[in-house]
């Protein structure tokens, strides 16, 4: 396969990145010629759709996202299966001829797209199993303790309450034996380029000012409000085998709605602590940003230059 292009619309959330992302869909011809990837840890469950800011009804008809709803809200969906998952995606849009517009926030996706993820051991469910178990018997923090003893530097690196990262540590542990730190450090990761032979340019969509991003935020938030988002989390809750334990239970706006609904915060805190949560994610997503390399920034509203630099790249593949 020859060396090609694949696009990434990123930025932090709330930024206008879906929308940035359709009009390039359309500039570059539609389904003829593009392709959207959802890039977004959230909008991969279904059912989440309001307070993931997810496309809806005819507007997802038209703009088709790959990764939006592929598993239940009760389900897992680890970095590795993204990167597995978009792989084979990005593989078949470039032998199609289509161009692969990746778009979301979600940046330890992004990073391992990019840089290629460790070769670690399949996932093994039994041993889930009893590491669930263990935690329902003997709580988090002792299988995160559990974990400091064989492993003290993952330990270290993982926090105490990530209930995913601290299975994961201890499945990698019991099925091979060896420390997931170890494992990190000597597998070595395949870029992107080494794995599909593709380059990928990335584009931050950015606020000129702090102020504006963070009204954009509150702004959305009100309208998820609107839509309905304590009666969606209501339906979800009813529908599935859910608690805050879920990965998709963790994401920012539905953690806080289930403490609302639980009765453990009223509705003014529920609000006043889900945008702060929402403009902590924002401040994170920036951080990261801000220590990649080799990305070009484009203020909110500012598609010309987007345009111009996919026209170049159009050119030199």
């Amino acid at each position: 396969m020859s060396l090609g292009q694949v696009i990434l619309i990123t930025g932090p959330t709330a930024a206008g990145k879906t929308e940035l992302a359709m009009k390039l869909y359309d500039r570059l011809g539609g389904a003829k010629n593009a392709h959207l990837v959802s890039v977004d840890s959230a909008m991969v469950y279904r059912g989440l759709d309001i307070g993931t800011a997810k496309p809806q009804g005819a507007l997802l008809a038209q703009y088709p996202h790959s990764l939006i709803d592929v598993r239940e809200p009760d389900e897992h969906y680890s970095v590795a299966d993204f990167v597995k998952d978009a792989d084979r995606i990005v593989r078949t849009s470039i032998l199609e001829n289509r161009t692969p517009i990746l778009v979301g926030g979600t940046m330890l996706y992004i990073k391992c797209f990019r840089d290629g993820i460790s070769n670690l051991p399949e996932k093994n469910e039994d041993i889930r199993k009893k590491l669930e178990e263990e935690i329902e018997t003997r709580g988090l923090d002792a299988l995160h303790q559990e974990l400091k003893a064989n492993d003290p530097e993952a330990a270290r690196n993982i926090h105490p309450r990530n209930r995913q990262r601290i299975m994961r540590a201890m499945e990698v542990f019991l099925i091979s034996g060896r420390k997931i730190s170890d494992l990190w450090k000597e597998q070595p990761s395949r870029t992107l380029a080494e794995r599909l032979g593709q380059k990928l340019s990335i584009f931050a969509v950015l606020p000129e000012e702090k102020v504006d991003l963070e009204q954009r935020i509150e702004d959305r938030f009100t309208s998820m409000l609107d839509r309905g988002l304590l009666e969606e989390l209501t339906m979800l809750r009813q529908n599935y085998r859910l608690d805050l334990s879920c990965p998709s239970m963790r994401t920012v706006g539905y953690r806080q709605a289930w403490q609302h609904l639980e009765g453990v915060i009223d509705r003014a805190q529920f609000v006043a602590d889900s945008i702060r949560a929402t403009k902590l994610l924002a401040k994170k997503q920036m951080t990261w940003l801000r220590a990649w390399k080799s990305l070009e920034t484009i203020h909110i509203g500012e598609a010309r230059k987007l345009w111009k630099r996919v026209d170049r790249i159009s050119t030199s593949i």
